[in-house]
C-alpha cells in the first residue's frame, strides 16, 4: 500500500506504533488489530451475553477461579479480561474440529498471562480457532494450498493456517505491522512471503477494508479478482452492508459473526 493510499486512521496508528515497545505487542498495538478489551462495562456486551448464554454452569464457575488480581492490563481490567478470554476459548475448543486450539501461545510480544486447564490461552488464538473452522468448513470442497492474506496484524492467522494447513503464505502489509508479523513468525520457524502474489488460491481480510482509503479498497479487490479463487472478509458489518462485490464474485456463504456481533463474515467464490 503507497503512502497515499494510507487513512487518517492507520497514519496515526502507524506514528504511534513506532513508539511502542514491540517486546509487548500483544499487550499495546496488538489493541488495534483484532483483540478486544475486557472492562466492567463490557459485561453487558452482547458478546459477554452470547458467552453466558453458551457457557454451562460449570463453565462459568471454573473460569471465575483463581482469577487475577484487579488491575488494568492495556485497556482492560485483568479479572473481567481474563473470565471473559476463557469463556471465549471454551467455546472456541468445543467447536475447533480442526485442532487450532491445541497449538501453544508463543509468548513472543508479552501475551497478557491468561491461564486455563494448566495452559497459557489467549483471545487471539480463540479467535483465530473460530474463523479458520468456519472457513475450512465453507472451503471443504475446494483445493487450497496458497493464501494471501491483506493486513495480517502480527501473524495470528497466518501462524494458525501454516502450522496446521502447511500453505503457502503471502502478506500485504504497512509499516511497522509488517515487520513486525515477519520477525513474530520468522521466529517460530514459520515461512512466508511477503507482496500480492501473481496467483493465490484464497485471498483473507479481517477487519481491515474498513480502515483504507476508497482507492485502497478498490486496488485490492482489483488484484483478488485477477489473481484469487476465494476471498474470505470478516469486516464490520456496518460496512459490509454498503459493500457490493464485484459480479463475478459469487457468495458461498454469509453470516453475522456469532461471538463479534458487530462483524460480518463471508466466503466467496471468484468466476473467471
Amino acid at each position: 500500500m503507497s503512502t497515499e493510499d494510507k487513512s487518517i486512521l492507520w497514519s496515526f496508528f502507524e506514528k504511534s506504533h513506532r513508539k511502542e515497545n514491540t517486546l509487548n505487542f500483544k499487550r499495546t498495538i496488538n489493541q488495534n488489530y483484532f483483540q478486544w478489551k475486557w472492562s466492567y462495562i463490557d459485561l453487558l456486551s452482547a458478546q459477554m451475553k452470547f458467552l453466558l448464554k453458551i457457557s454451562s454452569i460449570f463453565t462459568i464457575l471454573r473460569a471465575l477461579k483463581n482469577l487475577p488480581p484487579s488491575e488494568f492490563w492495556g485497556r482492560s481490567n485483568a479479572k473481567i479480561y481474563a473470565f471473559a478470554v476463557r469463556l471465549l476459548w471454551n467455546y472456541a475448543q468445543i467447536n475447533d474440529r480442526l485442532g487450532i486450539t491445541k497449538l501453544p501461545e508463543p509468548e513472543m510480544g508479552n501475551p497478557y498471562p491468561v491461564m486455563w486447564e494448566g495452559r497459557l490461552i489467549s483471545q487471539d488464538l480463540a479467535n483465530t480457532s473460530l474463523e479458520l473452522n468456519w472457513l475450512v468448513e465453507q472451503l471443504k470442497d475446494a483445493s487450497v494450498s496458497s493464501v494471501v492474506e491483506i493486513g495480517a496484524g502480527y501473524g495470528r492467522m497466518a501462524y494458525a493456517f501454516i502450522s496446521f494447513l502447511k500453505n503457502e503464505y503471502h502478506i500485504v502489509d504497512i509499516e511497522p505491522t509488517r515487520s513486525i508479523s515477519e520477525k513474530y513468525l520468522s521466529s517460530l520457524g514459520l515461512a512466508v512471503q511477503y507482496g500480492f502474489p501473481r496467483e493465490a488460491d484464497l485471498a483473507i481480510s479481517i477487519s481491515t477494508f474498513p480502515e483504507m482509503t476508497k482507492k485502497a479498497q478498490d486496488n485490492y479487490i482489483a488484484k483478488i479478482t485477477e489473481s484469487c479463487k476465494y476471498v474470505y472478509f470478516k469486516q464490520w458489518t456496518a460496512w459490509f452492508n454498503a459493500f457490493v462485490p464485484p459480479l463475478s464474485w459469487k457468495p458461498i456463504k454469509k453470516e453475522i459473526c456469532p461471538v463479534q456481533t458487530n462483524f460480518t463474515q463471508a466466503v466467496f467464490k471468484i468466476i473467471v
